[in-house]
C-alpha cells in the first residue's frame, strides 16, 4: 500500500513532500519510487518537493501546483 501526501483524485495529481531524514532509509526511498511509478503509469501527474523548497521559495512551489492545476483542467 502506498500513501500520497496530497492528492487531488479527481485530476490525478500527486504531491509529495520528500524529507531527507524520511527518505534516507533505503526501504523508504525504493517505496516511494515504486508508487510514483505507479501513479504515472495510472495517467497521474506527479509533484515532488523538499521541505527546503516549500520554506525558501514557496511563491514558486505554489505557482508550479497552480500550473499543474491548470494544465490537468482544474483551474
Amino acid at each position: 500500500m502506498f500513501f500520497i501526501d496530497v492528492a487531488f483524485r479527481h485530476i490525478k495529481l500527486a504531491i509529495e513532500i520528500d524529507g531527507r531524514l524520511y527518505h534516507n532509509d533505503s526501504e523508504v526511498f525504493e517505496s516511494d519510487r515504486w508508487c510514483q511509478n505507479l501513479l504515472i503509469l495510472d495517467g497521474w501527474c506527479v509533484l515532488r518537493f523538499t521541505y527546503s523548497m516549500i520554506d525558501e521559495r514557496p511563491a514558486e512551489v505554489i505557482a508550479m501546483v497552480c500550473e499543474a492545476l491548470e494544465m490537468l483542467g482544474a483551474a
